[in-house]
């Protein structure tokens, strides 16, 4: 099965690049951004599978930047992530329509896991709407 291409959206430039490296090595396409405001330039002209976006950003919440990624790419899946995160704010992420919601750090296997999850969703539904 193709890998999914993947936007990374945290203003934590260290860990998306560790991330970003590590799931290229897995063979995801990856796009990092340190901003919201960078991923909905990405994302106008760009598409992506899944995004993985950190809750609390400096620039705005993941939140947010899910809405306002969604208005650009339906179909793309989001997984929120957070340090800080509680149960409050995972069943939020997921009203607001979130794939998933994972704590940092992160176990690799995880997050390649739930990216994979994401787009066999994804490409279900994009079966569904060419069918």
């Amino acid at each position: 099965m193709q890998k999914a291409h993947v936007l990374l959206v945290d203003d934590e430039k260290e860990l998306v690049d560790a991330m970003k490296e590590r799931l290229e090595l897995a063979g995801y396409i990856v796009t990092a951004c340190y901003d919201a405001e960078q991923a909905m330039k990405r994302a106008q002209t760009e598409a992506y599978d899944v995004a993985i976006i950190d809750l609390i950003m400096a620039d705005t919440d993941g939140i947010t930047a899910m809405h306002r990624l969604k208005l650009i790419r339906p179909r793309m899946e989001c997984i929120v992530l957070s340090g800080q995160g509680t149960l409050r704010m995972a069943v939020e992420a997921m009203k607001q329509g979130a794939f998933e919601f994972l704590e940092k750090p992160c176990d690799h296997k995880l997050v390649t896991q739930t990216i994979d999850e994401a787009y066999a969703r994804k490409c279900e539904q994009d079966k569904r709407i060419r069918s």
